[in-house]
């Protein structure tokens, strides 16, 4: 599903199952690039330093959505109110950490290396160009409005900026068809600093099962946050969503957090849809058995 387009052509399915919009407007492709290249979050390649800023991506591709249904589908004119979404699940209890034995990783390229990359994607993902480091961080890029509550500005960005005390880190970030993006991050630690930002990055979820947000127009800006289903993976995880709605268009993310050893990984998959339980799962499997190495598979 793309957000509120009704009868627009399409018929092949992404990772959230929705249909692929067949005449995009050249008008509407100039636009998404405008809008690509005037984000504020940090985006990174698998080699990049920078790091990805959750509430600027959720702005763009949720303008992205508009510019589709206004260039692509020629607006709507029904007067039919959006259709009420169903409440997400709770988040359950906090996931304890697994005891850490073996040496972090410290090297950055190694780190850079043990990331997924385009080649175990699901089909007509590409990765976006790296940002600034100077970009890097959790608060509000200059001219954007505050979270409310500060701190949930936090939540979708990589582990290594929500918790101090990274001895290294790495993300990349891939868009696909249909307005879907993956974003995977990861981030390695001291043995006795491990435990606490796997358990610090639950405990601020928790703190922000709603938050609220505006764009750079002052559109009011919906976050939801709850729980999610997903089979064990690594050494300890945990998985939870959340629901970006602004103006009647709504993005869903999936993602899950995963600790391998001293190193805390996150992957996320975000569609203007309910995610494909199964796309998560797969790709989650797929960046734990790559942290864990040949010698355990």
């Amino acid at each position: 599903m793309t957000p509120r387009r009704g009868a627009c052509a399409g018929s092949s399915r992404s990772i959230g199952g929705s249909p692929q919009d067949g005449a995009k407007s050249t008008d509407a492709r100039r636009r998404r690039s405008t809008v690509r290249s005037n984000r504020s979050p940090n985006r990174a390649t698998r080699r990049s330093t920078a790091a990805r800023s959750a509430i600027g991506s959720a702005v763009a591709l949720l303008a992205l959505a508009s510019t589709l249904l206004v260039a692509g589908c020629g607006g709507s004119d029904s007067g039919q109110p959006p259709a009420e979404q169903p409440e997400l699940p709770p988040l359950g209890p906090v996931v304890a950490a697994a005891p850490v034995t073996g040496a972090p990783i410290t090297d950055r390229g190694r780190l850079d290396a043990l990331l997924l990359g385009p080649d175990v994607l699901p089909p007509n993902f590409t990765a976006l160009p790296p940002r600034n480091d100077g970009q890097q961080g959790t608060g509000a890029a200059a001219g954007e409005a505050p979270t409310d509550p500060a701190e949930c500005a936090a939540v979708l960005t990589p582990v290594g900026t929500q918790h101090a005390g990274a001895l290294t880190q790495s993300s990349a970030q891939y868009e696909g068809p249909n307005f879907a993006s993956i974003d995977i991050d990861a981030a390695s630690f001291a043995n006795d600093v491990a435990a606490q930002a796997f358990t610090g990055v639950q405990e601020v979820l928790r703190r922000c099962a709603r938050y609220s947000s505006t764009d750079s127009s002052q559109a009011g800006i919906d976050y939801r946050v709850g729980g999610l289903a997903q089979p064990p993976a690594g050494d300890a995880s945990a998985a939870f969503q959340v629901r970006t709605t602004s103006d009647g268009l709504t993005l869903e993310s999936s993602v899950a957090l995963v600790q391998v050893g001293s190193t805390l990984a996150q992957v996320s998959v975000t569609a203007p849809e309910s995610v494909d339980p199964g796309v998560l799962t797969d790709l989650t499997a797929a960046q734990v058995r790559e942290l864990q190495g040949p010698e355990a598979r």
